[in-house]
C-alpha cells in the first residue's frame, strides 16, 4: 500500500533535472519578472537555484575585500543576486577545467558548469589558482514541496535545459531575451495559463 502511494506521488511530481527556469512573460512575482534561474536542484523535499540574469550593484572587488579573499591583481566582474533567500549566503557559479573531477562539495549542473559555496573554491579561482569564467551569486531562490511544481503548472515559469554559453558569453541584461529565442518562439507569442486536470 505504502509502495503504490509512493508510485502515484512519484508519477505526479516530476522530479526535474538540473536546467534553466525562464519566467514567463505574464509572471506575477516581482522578484522574478524576465528572470532566468539555474536550477541546481529538485527533489520531493522542495528546489533550489539562482538567478543569473540580475547583476548588483556590488563591485567584485569591493565584495572579495569584504570577504577578506586575496587577489593578486584587481578583480573585474559582476556580483550576481541570485534569490531573496539567505541574502548574505554566497555562491560560485563556474566552469571547470576539469570535467571529469568530483568534488562532493560542488552540484554538478552541467557538463563543466558547477556551483559551489565552498570558501576554498572561491579563494582558488581569486587568486587565479584555478582558471576559467566564474560568478559570485548572493542569495538563492528556493521552494517548498511540490512548491515549483505547482508554478510550473500554472504557467509561472518554463523549463529548459542548461545552456553554458548563455551564462558565460551573454551579456547579464540579454539573458532572458536569449533564453526565451533558445525555445523558438517569441516572447510575445507566450500566453501562460494555469493547467487545470
Amino acid at each position: 500500500m505504502a509502495a503504490a502511494k509512493t508510485a502515484r506521488k512519484t508519477a505526479q511530481s516530476p522530479t526535474f533535472r538540473a536546467g534553466f527556469l525562464i519566467a514567463s512573460p505574464q509572471m506575477g512575482d516581482r522578484n522574478f519578472t524576465r528572470a532566468v534561474v539555474l536550477l541546481c536542484e529538485h527533489s520531493e523535499l522542495g528546489a533550489m537555484g539562482l538567478v543569473i540574469n540580475r547583476a548588483t550593484e556590488l563591485p567584485l572587488e569591493q565584495v572579495l575585500n569584504d570577504l577578506e579573499v586575496d587577489h593578486p591583481q584587481p578583480a573585474e566582474g559582476s556580483v550576481l543576486w541570485g534569490g531573496p533567500v539567505r541574502p548574505s549566503t554566497g555562491f560560485l557559479i563556474y566552469q571547470t577545467p576539469r570535467p571529469d573531477e568530483t568534488d562532493e562539495r560542488e552540484i554538478r549542473v552541467g557538463p563543466s558548469l558547477r556551483i559551489t559555496g565552498s570558501r576554498e573554491r572561491l579563494d582558488q579561482y581569486a587568486r587565479g589558482d584555478r582558471s576559467g569564467p566564474f560568478y559570485l551569486c548572493l542569495g538563492y531562490s528556493g521552494w517548498g514541496p511540490g512548491q515549483l511544481e505547482r508554478e510550473i503548472a500554472e504557467g509561472s515559469w518554463i523549463y529548459s535545459d542548461v545552456d553554458e554559453e548563455l551564462i558565460f558569453h551573454t551579456r547579464i541584461e540579454d539573458r532572458w531575451g536569449r533564453a526565451i529565442s533558445s525555445l523558438g518562439i517569441d516572447a510575445s507569442m507566450i500566453w501562460m495559463q494555469p493547467v487545470n486536470e
